[in-house]
């Protein structure tokens, strides 16, 4: 956004509309003015020795804060000069100011502390400027300050005022196409070139890796998503979270998993957490997304953290649960009255079907894990000694609620 160019108001002085008796006012602005880049190039100086956040070129450049400094200083001398407020001309260009550094990412609070000390810096050569002058235009000088101090006022009131308009409009641009690329992510059917465009304006690499989570909130809390994602804007910028009914889903790349549980176990308590598979590019990223869901219903069950690549068989079987529930019905039945023969039978496949390991492993005599293995199949018909029956008992372990198999 530009500034418009004012070196012609330096100049141009007889275009002034001077009060009576302010004239020797009018004059020592105009002795100041004529050496205006002397001042202009304190002022810089003093903002960048004074506020860290103007020390580099990002994210304000010597160019646009000298640019923005020298319009300031014109325009205060010359309403200095004229003996009133900055116009409303004058107030839109400082407006400008503000949208332009809110678009820059610079805190608003060093914005305005820059104009305090241009402001300062400007007095401080009008009261230098003024030692060669009678003593009464040095009098006269003083009563100027409250002219000042309007400046102060509705040029800072005018630039804060934009910079928090602009934020809150950037803040719901983002918060929109946070939504479409989920939208997109989720549905299918998009197209390709916008999900690209979208994802790269929300800081995202398309070609990289992609990480999705999902965890489970409760209705009401309208503040919950915003302060989340201010919560991973704070750890990187390639990270963003929506909420879709009892979810919150996040997508987030070149970030840590325990770093980002961390923050989420902080904002949400210990709620249920699922954990996408890492995946390549934005189609990666829509299947994380899946991932994530399918891993939440899993972690629901339990109220844990389930990660899809280590549950991906619990979080398939729990995804097809109003498929499955009748074909494991006898298992899941059984698994809830004798949860001890179920985790025999679990225990006994992961002890590489060995009775003596398994024995080892739940503390009982070998003859007890051989009893409950046949126990197990005279009441499901299936035996955990085959691949069916193995399959078709581990299915319903995940399904059966409450069964603990630790």
């Amino acid at each position: 956004m530009r500034i418009p160019d004012l070196d012609w108001l330096v100049e141009d002085w007889s275009s002034l509309d001077v009060p009576v008796g302010w004239e020797a006012i009018a004059e020592l602005c105009r002795r100041v003015g004529r050496r205006s880049d002397q001042v202009v190039h304190a002022i810089v100086t003093r903002i960048r020795e004074e506020l860290p956040e103007y020390r580099s070129e990002v994210p304000v450049s010597t160019a646009d804060l000298r640019m923005s400094v020298r319009s300031n200083v014109v325009m205060m001398l010359r309403g200095t000069a004229e003996r009133r407020g900055p116009t409303a001309a004058e107030l839109e260009i400082r407006r400008e100011l503000g949208v332009r550094r809110a678009d820059q990412g610079l805190a608003v609070n060093m914005l305005l502390q820059a104009f305090v000390v241009g402001y300062r810096e400007l007095w401080n050569n009008l009261l230098r400027e003024s030692r060669s002058d009678a003593p009464e235009v040095r009098d006269l000088l003083l009563s100027a300050a409250a002219t000042i101090w309007e400046w102060v006022h509705e040029v800072t009131n005018a630039v804060g005022t934009a910079y928090h308009e602009r934020i809150r409009q950037s803040a719901v641009q983002t918060s929109a196409r946070r939504e479409r690329l989920f939208d997109c992510l989720l549905g299918g059917g998009h197209d390709e070139d916008e999900v690209r465009a979208i994802a790269h304006s929300l800081g995202f690499h398309a070609q990289r890796r992609f990480r999705a989570l999902a965890a489970s909130v409760e209705a009401g809390d309208s503040a919950l998503v915003a302060n989340v994602n201010t919560r991973l804007c704070a750890i990187s910028s390639q990270q963003h979270a929506v909420r879709r009914g009892d979810a919150l889903l996040v997508l987030a790349q070149d970030s840590g998993l325990e770093r980002l549980l961390r923050m989420l176990k902080d904002v949400l308590g210990e709620v249920a957490i699922g954990v996408g598979a890492t995946r390549q590019g934005l189609h990666g990223a829509a299947l994380s997304l899946g991932d994530a869901e399918r891993a939440l219903a899993v972690a629901r069950r339990s109220n844990r953290v389930a990660d899809f690549e280590r549950d991906w068989q619990s979080a398939m079987v729990v995804a097809s649960e109003h498929r499955l529930t009748d074909l494991l019905t006898p298992g899941i039945t059984q698994a809830r009255q004798h949860p001890e023969l179920a985790r025999t039978v679990r225990a006994f496949a992961d002890s590489r079907f060995s009775m003596s390991e398994t024995a080892r492993q739940l503390h009982v005599h070998t003859n007890t894990v051989a009893y409950r293995l046949a126990r197990w199949t005279e009441l499901t018909s299936w035996d955990p000694r085959t691949y069916d029956g193995l399959l078709r008992s581990i299915a319903a372990f995940v399904l059966a609620d409450g069964v603990s198999l630790d």
